[in-house]
């Protein structure tokens, strides 16, 4: 009897809950038999994927539990030792689904789902296997960096075998590699597997015998791996394959060594080889101090001829001179082998010389000689190749070298010739005066010729210096403008002429007589008293020779530099009513004839006094002119006057003077300017008035004092006090009186007072009427008083009315005692009962009163 009628396999994969479409059912007669509806299977997955094996058991059933590798995991759906495993499904159902999260390398191996005996049936075990997949990614061959674009393989068309390696990594299991052609034939070839991490990596290695028939052919290394199951999972690299073989080595045309260029020519140099398998490519190098430069990598490619060339183009330079220019070619298979080939030319390049020197001339056009003194002259030229012809000149005519010219290695390889003339030797200098020397060198091979050139002055002396201007006879004034001129004549170049007043240099202008052979030099100067008896030097001179000089001494008429009075301080500290009487002393310094001395006083209006006592005359000694004097008696008039001792020339009719002044000063107290001495200031309003005093010594101090008798100081409020000035802020009517002001010297001092007169409107400031309290008895006197204070106020205008109405003065008499003003009545009645008023005003202001008068 068949107890498994129906097979259903069933494939948990990625999903707890999900079957795959293969299946497996039992069903069986006896239910009291268990077995697996859905047995465990092997499984192969990708690393880090999620995956479930399958095990779901008909009920009833044993005890079930999973093991791996042998090793028992337990009862429990969740393994708390495995955190990524877990039993999922419905256990009702009998699902005992093993699930792996991440599959990871450690996740692989031997799974069984075990089920222990249940009442008669027995136990059941099922294993699966699970292996886990890592998919390659790339692949190379040999090495090479990875690319989009198809790899070369360059083969040496000589080597007797060449191997490819085609390398894939990071796979698991270890991946196949296949090699291929264009047609699809496939290559037979060894392969070698390594592992790491659990990883694989394969190398296959293809081993060609290179032939022509190979160039340009496509290969292709082909990965198979279970992993890569469609089209768009290939991995695969695909080569060519390029046979190389040398060129031959190249020739250059265009130029033969045996031959000078010409510096400045145009040269082209043709390098050219022949074959080669990919033809090559051409290089020109320039050999410079033992270096190669490249100088030019273009070439051009004929494939009909299989030939290569390469033109390098130049414009011939003296440092092209004996340079090495290499032809280098160098194509895949030379560089295989590191390789190149090459040929080599050296130029030969004539030039120069580019300029010849007469070392002598420092660059000049013209240079001087001294009669008597032999010259020696060195030409040197510049590097040329071949060696330059030097030829010595004078005006275009030949002159012999000294000895034969030397030679010395230059520039470019080239040569330096030297050669030496000495001329002085056979004839006088002057014989070559303004004439000109000339070295000429020639190259032979191109004739070009250099040239330089020297000019030759010959100096000799002048012959005689004069002076012009001055006379021995002649007077002059210190101030006085004179002007010399000095002639030196003759000699080549013609000289120079400098002036000095004794040792001092003097500046000049200066002219030169080129055609007259003669250089004059001219001075202008203000001549001072300092110039007295010095010496005026012109000094002229041919360089190389003696000096020629002309002198004249200087006689200056001047008046003394200094003058002063001796003891001229007592002047400063004169003293009135004095009975000593000094003597003083004026003096001055040297002149040129001595000075008449006079003393002169004089006020500051300018008038002069000639009131000065000379208690000596005139003295001159030893370059000292002195008179002495004494003042006459001293008063205030003397203050500030000027004392003036005045020096007198009279030369030929001219006057001529120098003087000194000093003030005189003498003590005495101050006195006031004038000012006004009553001042009026209307009432709360400012006041200031400045008292200026003179006095000698100073300073001057000022006291100020109230009419109260009190000083007056600054309290920063209303009164300010600054020497002479006086301001007070808010006048009052008390402020009203005589003010002082006492200015002090050493000497003494001096008061003065002004009146200040406040101005301000009346006021009534008492009132005397009857009241009801003290009333008045029919027939007895009256007397109303109002007292009024103002200023400027007039008792004569005082107003008095009753109830507002005018009185009549005919039973009333008035009366002004001081400041009060009455009304009076020798006999009263009850008619004159009443309100009474008195009024008055001034022109800042008015007031107001009113008196009772109550008759019983």
């Amino acid at each position: 009897m068949n107890i498994f009628p129906s097979v259903c396999f069933v494939n948990f994969v990625d999903n707890k809950e999900t079957l795959s479409s293969e299946y497996m059912l039992f069903d069986l007669s006896n239910s009291q038999y268990q077995y697996f509806q859905i047995p465990p299977h092997d499984i192969s997955a990708l690393i880090g994927s999620n995956i479930t094996i399958p095990c779901v058991i008909t009920s009833p059933h044993g005890d079930v539990q999973w093991t791996k590798d042998g090793l028992a995991l337990g009862y429990d759906r969740q393994l708390a030792a495995f955190p990524t495993w877990s039993i999922i499904g419905n256990e009702n159902r009998g699902e005992f689904n093993f699930f792996i999260q991440s599959l990871k390398f450690e996740d692989e191996g031997f799974y069984a789902c075990e089920v222990s005996p249940y009442n008669y049936a027995p136990a059941l075990k099922q294993i699966a296997h699970i292996k886990t997949l890592v998919r390659p990614e790339y692949v190379q061959i040999n090495n090479q960096s990875l690319s989009n674009e198809t790899t070369i393989i360059t083969i040496r068309f000589d080597e007797k075998i060449h191997r490819i390696n085609c390398q894939v990594d990071g796979a698991r299991p270890a991946a196949q590699i296949k090699w291929l052609n264009e047609t699809g034939h496939e290559f037979s070839a060894t392969s070698r597997t390594f592992i790491k991490d659990y990883l694989f990596s394969t190398i296959s290695t293809l081993t060609l015998i290179p032939s022509l028939l190979l160039d340009k052919k496509r290969f292709m290394c082909d990965v198979r791996h279970e992993t890569l199951i469609n089209n768009t999972n290939i991995l695969r690299r695909i080569f060519e394959i390029q046979i190389t073989s040398p060129p031959n080595i190249p020739i250059i045309h265009g130029y033969s060594s045996k031959f000078r260029l010409i510096n400045g020519s145009l040269l082209t140099l043709s390098c050219q080889s022949y074959g080669g398998h990919p033809l090559g490519k051409l290089l020109w190098y320039r050999l410079e101090n033992e270096s190669l430069y490249l100088i030019d990598n273009s070439s051009i490619i004929f494939y009909q001829e299989n030939t290569i060339e390469n033109n390098l183009t130049m414009i011939i330079q003296p440092s092209d001179n004996n340079i090495l220019f290499s032809c280098h070619i160098t194509n895949d298979y030379l560089q295989s082998l590191g390789q190149t080939l090459q040929i080599n030319i050296t130029l030969q390049v004539a030039f120069g010389p580019s300029f010849v020197h007469i070392v002598n001339n420092n660059n000049m056009s013209v240079i001087t000689l001294i009669e008597g003194s032999p010259q020696r002259f060195l030409c040197r030229t510049s590097s040329s190749n071949p060696r330059s012809i030097i030829v010595w000149k004078i005006d275009e005519q030949i002159l012999p070298a000294d000895i034969d010219p030397l030679e010395e290695s230059g520039e470019f390889n080239g040569k330096i010739i030297q050669s030496t003339k000495t001329i002085g030797l056979d004839k006088s200098l002057i014989h070559y005066h303004k004439k000109l020397l000339s070295c000429e060198a020639t190259n032979p091979d191109t004739g070009h010729r250099v040239i330089d050139s020297i000019k030759l002055n010959i100096i000799y002396d002048a012959i005689s210096i004069d002076m012009y201007g001055l006379t021995k006879d002649k007077i002059i004034k210190a101030g006085d403008r004179i002007t010399a001129e000095c002639i030196l004549t003759g000699g080549n170049p013609l000289g120079k002429i400098t002036w000095y007043k004794d040792d001092e240099l003097l500046p000049s202008e200066y002219l030169i007589e080129t055609y007259e052979k003669y250089v004059s030099s001219r001075i202008e100067f203000i001549v001072l008293p300092s110039d007295h008896n010095l010496v005026l030097t012109c000094k002229g001179q041919v360089d190389k020779f003696p000096e020629h000089i002309a002198s004249f001494q200087l006689n200056i008429t001047f008046l003394p530099e200094e003058i002063t009075i001796i003891n001229n301080e007592f002047f400063s500290n004169l003293s009135m009513n004095n009975q000593i009487y000094n003597e003083f002393e004026c003096r001055t310094s040297i002149s040129n004839p001595q000075t008449q001395l006079t003393i002169i006083r004089q006020t500051n209006n300018g008038e002069k006094y000639f009131d000065i006592q000379y208690t000596s005359i005139n003295s001159y000694i030893n370059g000292i002119n002195s008179i002495k004097f004494m003042l006459p008696h001293i008063d205030l008039s003397f203050h500030e006057n000027f004392l003036t001792c005045q020096a007198i020339l009279d030369i030929d009719g001219l006057v001529l003077t120098k003087q000194v002044t000093y003030v005189l000063y003498v003590n005495h107290k101050p006195y006031f300017h004038d000012f006004n001495r009553t001042i009026d200031v209307k009432e709360n309003q400012s006041f200031n008035i400045t008292l200026e005093a003179n006095a000698y010594p100073m300073p001057i101090s000022y006291t100020w004092f109230h009419p109260s008798g009190r000083q007056l100081m600054n309290d920063q409020l209303n009164i300010f006090v600054n020497q002479g000035q006086l301001s007070l802020i808010n006048i009052q009517r008390n402020d009203l009186g005589i003010y002082r002001c006492i200015a002090t010297n050493p000497i003494g001092y001096t008061e003065v007072n002004f009146t200040l007169n406040v101005l301000y409107g009346p006021v009534i400031i008492r009132t005397q009427g009857y009241s009801i309290s003290e009333p008045l008895m029919p027939g007895s006197s009256a007397i109303l008083i109002c007292v009024i204070d103002g200023n400027p106020i007039d008792l004569n205008k005082v107003r008095w009315s009753k109830d507002n109405q005018e009185i009549s003065f005919d039973q009333w008499e008035k009366r002004i005692e001081g400041n009060e003003a009455s009304l009076i009545r020798k006999s009263i009645n009850r008619e004159d009962a009443g309100q009474y008023s008195c009024e008055i005003d001034n022109q800042f202001g008015n007031s107001y009163a009113k008196l009772p008068l109550i008759v019983q």
